[in-house]
């Protein structure tokens, strides 16, 4: 997009007045100098042009202590100057990444940067302790030894962009009508689960629920109060159910629940508490009426061999065992 293009651009400019500021100087203290002093001949030119860019532009030495940041740079985090130079780089910007780092150093950060003319993407927080993100580009400074000395970073905010994309996963992964996992989404983890808990050597079961006398619901009173009755049982199971097992919108009025560490034995036990709970809490219809309403559960957990879709079939016969036994029960097998 234009928009991507210009920046890069931009960041690409800023990247190569900086080298030449500091081939001038020779020294990266000589570099610092020579940015602060930008306007003593220009009449203010490139010290407007380093402190009002549109880029955050940081100079730190390898163990993270900054040397220089730009007045957007101060603008954007919240900070003073006063409060930045000689801080911790690390400790001040990117707690979120001395996972990678260890330690405040910063030399994973340059080496992850794009000295190769690659950009990363960073989590941070300004001041007041909002959290944002960053998309960086780093110039690394090497000593007589070509080890990593100092390092200049021009980060661009793009936390709107990432939660936009954090919004668009989540209606790509979530049920629009209920808010739990979709399909999808639940086979993908189940999947990962699965692997996990065999190579583990732990229990995982599966439960497969629907609503008994559906269809009754809906023609009695509406499919608006079905829709209720979905997002009331969805909420249901997720405070009935224990805070690790995952709850999915199967499709229609069936629902999919992931039981990490359970065995057949557990997970049954976990299925009566669930019906339990669901029998003792109607729910309050728009016109203050009360409607009780009633589940059937397959029971099925996950054997050695056994792939998903294999114990998901064990479990929807298990659905309909308990049906053919009167509903509003759970069977195992």
């Amino acid at each position: 997009m234009l928009w991507v293009a210009l920046t890069l651009l931009f960041l690409g400019l800023s990247v190569v007045l900086l080298l030449v500021i500091y081939r001038q100087k020779k020294s990266f203290a000589g570099m610092i100098a020579a940015i602060r002093s930008l306007g003593a001949t220009d009449g203010g030119y490139y010290k407007n042009l380093v402190d009002n860019t549109s880029s955050i532009i940081v100079c730190f030495a390898k163990n993270g202590t900054i040397h220089f940041i730009n007045s957007h740079g101060l603008a954007f985090f919240g900070f003073l100057e006063i409060e930045v130079l000689g801080k911790n780089a690390t400790s001040l910007f990117f707690s979120d990444f001395d996972g990678e780092t260890g330690a405040g150093d910063m030399s994973a950060f340059a080496a992850i940067g794009s000295h190769r003319g690659r950009s990363f993407i960073c989590a941070a927080h300004k001041k007041s302790g909002e959290p944002v993100y960053i998309s960086w580009a780093c110039a690394v400074m090497q000593d007589k030894t070509g080890e990593v000395s100092e390092v200049i970073a021009l980060g661009t905010d793009i936390t709107e962009r990432k939660n936009l994309e954090t919004q668009l996963e989540h209606m790509a992964s979530a049920d629009p009508l209920t808010g739990l996992i979709n399909r999808r989404k639940f086979t993908e983890q189940a999947v990962a689960e699965i692997a996990k808990s065999k190579a583990a050597g732990r229990a995982i079961s599966f439960f497969l629920l629907d609503i008994d006398n559906f269809k009754i619901v809906n023609d009695t009173y509406g499919h608006d109060v079905g829709d209720m009755a979905l997002k009331f049982i969805g909420d249901i199971c997720k405070k009935a159910l224990r805070k690790m097992d995952v709850v999915a919108r199967w499709g229609g009025d069936e629902f999919a629940v992931m039981l990490r560490g359970a065995s057949v034995d557990e997970a049954f036990r976990l299925a009566k508490r669930l019906i339990s709970s669901l029998n003792a809490a109607p729910m309050t219809l728009e016109n203050g009426e009360k409607s009780r309403f009633e589940i059937s559960v397959g029971v099925a957990e996950c054997q050695a061999s056994e792939r998903l879709e294999n114990v998901l079939k064990r479990a929807d016969e298990n659905l309909y065992r308990a049906k053919a036994a009167g509903k509003n029960r759970a069977h195992q097998g």
